[in-house]
């Protein structure tokens, strides 16, 4: 496999660390303080390599 992209986000569909999470938009949650220390998911692209 050949990664072609990868893309952090710092926000996640639920909130998984519970009190330390706030609201970002409709189901999405992102962390109070300083959100863009942590990577919260990550989209990732690959191909197969021929």
């Amino acid at each position: 496999m050949e990664l072609t992209g990868l893309v952090e986000h710092d926000t996640l569909p639920w909130p998984q660390l519970g009190h330390l999470m706030e609201r970002a938009g409709p189901n999405e949650h992102r962390l109070r303080d300083r959100p863009e220390r942590v990577p919260m998911s990550f989209t990732l692209q690959a191909r197969k390599r021929p």
